[in-house]
């Protein structure tokens, strides 16, 4: 054991050690507000503010196995960058330029949920 972390890209694209985690896939650049509109959505509906953090609905997420549940994780991107201190720009006009959007598979509540048997299914 070296303390340093292994290479998270140790594996091609498409191999998991772990078959519960997923594939793993290179996607790419991908123009997402247009093609998976959530996050966008709900940037655009909260109207986030520098420093604002929020969660998309969480929705299913059938792109690659395992189908499971998933929410993204956002936080607006603005230019110029003035931070939750407005007094750092002063009379400058921000513009939202952009988000970082992470995506939480919910693969506990999925397999929980897939339990209960429900009627018409899960």
């Amino acid at each position: 054991v070296t303390g340093r972390p292994k290479d998270p890209y140790r594996y091609p694209a498409g191999v998991a050690v772990n078959e519960s985690i997923g594939n793993r896939v290179n996607w790419g650049f991908n123009h997402w507000p247009k093609n998976d509109g959530f996050w966008y959505k709900t940037v655009r509906e909260k109207d986030l503010a520098e420093g604002d953090v929020t969660f998309s609905r969480v929705f299913m997420w059938d792109i690659n196995k395992p189908v499971t549940l998933k929410t993204h994780g956002i936080i607006p991107i603005f230019y110029p960058q003035c931070g939750v201190d407005k007094s750092r720009c002063p009379g400058m006009q921000q513009k939202r330029v952009g988000a970082w959007v992470v995506g939480f598979k919910l693969h506990f509540l999925s397999q929980y949920l897939s339990s209960l048997q429900l009627k018409g299914g899960f």
